[in-house]
């Protein structure tokens, strides 16, 4: 062949050897197997390194291990020394065997479809993910694929919804994935009105289909949910989820929807739920209703409900700083008036709001300055600072403004440290025979 290529050989014995060369190539490329599919041409070696890898893989070339994998058995074939390099956990299986004349390794806890992925991707690092991404990304933890797992994480969480979020929080706390954990609790505090208890009232007879939503939660991330710091939802409303989410947890653990068996799978989320966020018609009319809880836990809770102001060492802690419209009755000059303010406000706090409604000519302000009012809710004094959520004040609740009996004295100015101004006089006259009566219906 040297002495070809130098031109040492006569041209019709350059014919004869090339002749000879076309033959040998084409005896060789006849041997291959049709199976395999290799072009005659070949032109699947001038493409890319990442489609020649790909084609590999499709074609089943040059493999030397075979995996039977999940519950219907399906083999791949693959190349150890790629799957090695892509892998650490591959690495350390594989080289246990190099010595081995076993070729087939079976592995029954990976989906056949998220396997071909897994392996696709470390070929030529190309995935197809879909909304079922969960069996990808636990093969991709399981083979310690980094970029895989990274790529199925940003795509789950990208796809991220209110219809979702629920059930894809209990997956990541299934597999420990931190980040996806904390992306799905962020937008689960924003949303859980409409992830929690839409998902609830969305079929009151469901069924064990999967649905992925709060009903198909397990216990644990139940009660990681109602753990949360932050969480938009009316405590009534999360009750009344935790509800349906007893009766279709009984029906998977084939018990019928007793009270006392929903008792039993709610025994360690119901202590979790904050009772004393309810109002008394909404305890009274849901929680009593249902018989969940015994009767000495009810009576506590009236109890703390109907106190005013209510203990503070047994004050709830909100899920969420709720805003609520107070209807405020001014009655020096008997405007009446909506304002909005928050649960955990103080009455001080709504002092200045207040004032800046109470307002005539250039800007100034109708409002006695506070030592010579006093505030009013169902005929109870307020104290200045307790917050309004002490009292049982929610939407539309009636606050009513009077002026004090007294006018303070320069020892209790001197005491309390106040600069008093006169009052600025009202520019309508009191009526002494007003009244003002609560719709209690």
């Amino acid at each position: 062949m040297l002495q070809l290529l130098a031109g040492n050989i006569p041209i019709s014995e350059t014919k004869d050897a090339t002749k000879l060369l076309h033959n040998t190539n084409k005896e060789v490329a006849d041997a291959i197997p049709e199976s395999v599919g290799i072009e005659n041409n070949e032109d699947w070696r001038k493409r890319s390194l990442v489609d020649k890898n790909e084609y590999v893989l499709k074609k089943n070339l040059f493999t030397d291990v075979c995996f039977i994998v999940g519950e219907e058995k399906k083999r791949f074939q693959a190349i150890k020394s790629i799957l090695s390099v892509g892998s650490p956990v591959f690495a350390t299986m594989l080289s246990e065997r190099w010595s081995s004349d076993e070729s087939e390794i079976e592995i029954p806890d990976v989906k056949p479809d998220a396997f071909y992925e897994l392996l696709r991707f470390i070929y030529c690092e190309k995935a197809e993910l879909r909304c079922d991404a969960w069996p990808i990304l636990y093969a991709a933890i399981k083979y310690d694929v980094e970029a895989l797992k990274n790529k199925c994480i940003d795509f789950l969480k990208k796809s991220l919804s209110s219809a979702n979020v629920c059930f894809r929080l209990m997956k990541a706390k299934f597999l420990g994935e931190t980040e996806l954990i904390d992306a799905c609790s962020l937008l689960l505090a924003e949303e859980a009105t409409s992830a929690i208890s839409l998902c609830s009232k969305s079929d009151d007879t469901h069924t064990l289909s999967h649905k992925e939503c709060f009903l198909d939660l397990d216990i644990e991330t139940i009660c990681f949910i109602l753990e949360m710091k932050h969480l938009k939802i009316e405590e009534v409303s999360l009750f009344q989820a935790l509800l349906g989410w007893a009766k279709v947890e009984c029906l998977r653990q084939d018990l019928d929807a007793s009270i006392e068996n929903m008792k039993s799978v709610l025994k360690q989320a119901l202590s979790l739920i904050r009772f004393r966020l309810m109002s008394p018609k909404e305890f009274t009319e849901v929680v009593s209703a249902s018989g969940i809880l015994s009767t000495e836990e009810e009576l506590s809770i009236y109890v703390y409900l109907n106190s005013k102001p209510r203990p503070e060492n047994l004050r709830p802690v909100p899920r969420f700083p709720k805003s609520i419209q107070l209807l405020v009755f001014y009655e020096p000059t008997q405007k009446i008036f909506r304002t909005e303010a928050k649960l955990l406000d103080t009455v001080a706090e709504l002092y200045p709001i207040i004032s800046t409604k109470l307002t005539y000519g250039a800007g100034a302000s109708l409002m006695s300055p506070r030592p010579y009012i006093s505030w009013y809710h169902e005929n109870i004094e307020l104290i200045e600072s307790c917050p309004l959520l002490d009292y049982g004040i929610d939407n539309e609740s009636l606050i009513i403004i009077r002026l004090r009996a007294f006018v303070p004295t320069c020892d209790f100015q001197k005491e309390n440290q106040l600069q008093l101004t006169p009052p600025i006089p009202d520019p309508f006259p009191l009526r002494a025979d007003f009244t003002f009566r609560l719709n209690q219906n």
